[in-house]
């Protein structure tokens, strides 16, 4: 009977900036691979370990980066499907520095690896000599034009990458359908209907890959990178493991990892397991709009939910006109956050210049 587990994260997006938060979630992430029940037999990497593509070599971000693909090494073989170019740029030569006991693989382009008894990855066409083999690994980065050769128009060109990747997706499906083997499907792009929070849902930012799609690979279990929301799409095995942590303010969703287990015969079994990620709560207030800010209490300042700032670094912005700026007592307004938890509050004034009548007159003179 054939049995993985496996660590699907992604989405670190290190950075100097951020570096003490990301060296704390992917500490935790090391502790619980290391002590993980029963172990760990595959770790995936989705993309994006870096927040920019031109990361030097002796940064605190390379050697965080690293020293944590290295410790992953020690507990299983690595899986690493690169991201954006923006982001993952020279991912692949850092990884040529890392001190690995098991093996680690890095992806660049669409490819397909076995993973061996002996925890090794191999290529199909290098197969000879290996008696047996655990999974198949599929590999399909970001969509770039760099899959087809051409001209044309925006909207022709991803039109055409669209009808690249069904090929390449149906390919890999046809590999996994004769081999018998759980398939693991590793990408990083943006599938149609995912959501970028509890309630949006993205559309329209990039170039969607249609479940649809996916489902045509049959992947046994589906491991995305590139939507900082965790989740599952639908009733699919296609998950999302989110973003490391929190890089931006407004940014309050659980920021952790999946574990996958695969048994023969029994549907995949994922749990998330959410992390010590900080949250960055950000709030607007339009006061030129005839909204009354009043304090002490009873005032439109109404706070989330007991439990839902713990911890959390807090941005409140206010637009007020110029010469009202002093409607606005920061002082009682970070004393109302904290008490409801926060563990740090800015508040931010941006003033707004008034126009009379005429000078808008002025501005509308064609």
């Amino acid at each position: 009977m054939t049995s993985l587990k496996i660590l699907q994260s992604g989405d670190w997006h290190v950075r100097d900036k951020d570096i003490d938060e990301c060296r704390k979630v992917l500490g935790f992430m090391v502790d619980y691979a290391q002590t993980k029940t029963g172990g760990l037999d595959l770790i995936v990497i989705t993309g994006d370990l870096t927040d920019r593509a031109d990361v030097k070599l002796d940064s605190a971000t390379a050697r965080l980066v690293m020293d944590t693909v290295s410790e992953l090494s020690y507990v299983a073989p690595v899986a690493i499907c690169s991201g954006t170019r923006s982001h993952d740029g020279n991912i692949p030569e850092m990884m040529e520095h890392v001190k690995s006991y098991c093996p680690v693989f890095v992806a660049t382009q669409p490819e397909q690896a076995f993973l061996t008894d002996a925890g090794e990855f191999v290529a199909s066409a290098d197969m000879e000599g290996y008696a047996s083999h655990r999974a198949l690994i599929s590999f399909i980065p970001t969509p770039t034009k760099q899959y087809l050769q051409g001209e044309g128009s925006i909207e022709d060109a991803d039109r055409a990458i669209g009808d690249a990747m069904t090929s390449i997706f149906a390919a890999f499906g046809q590999e996994a359908r004769g081999q018998g083997l759980p398939h693991i499907l590793i990408g990083h792009w943006q599938v149609g209907g995912c959501y970028v929070s509890e309630t949006q849902q993205l559309t329209g930012r990039d170039i969607e890959i249609s479940v649809e799609q996916i489902l045509s690979a049959q992947p046994t279990v589906t491991c995305l990178g590139h939507i900082h929301h965790a989740q599952q799409i639908g009733s699919h095995p296609i998950f999302y493991s989110g973003s490391a942590y929190s890089k931006t303010y407004g940014e309050m969703s659980p920021k952790g990892f999946y574990i996958h287990e695969i048994r023969d015969g029994e549907p995949l079994a994922s749990e998330f397991i959410e992390g010590p990620a900080r949250k960055l709560y950000r709030k607007a207030f339009d006061l030129t709009s005839g909204a009354q800010l009043l304090t002490g209490g009873d005032n439109l300042l109404d706070t989330p939910p007991p439990g839902e700032l713990d911890n959390a670094a807090v941005r409140i912005e206010f637009h007020v006109w110029q010469d009202e700026k002093g409607r606005v007592d920061k002082a009682e307004i970070e004393k109302l956050y904290l008490s409801a938890g926060a563990a740090s509050v800015d508040v931010r004034i941006i003033p707004v210049p008034r126009q009379n009548a005429r000078a808008q007159r002025v501005l509308e003179v064609k």
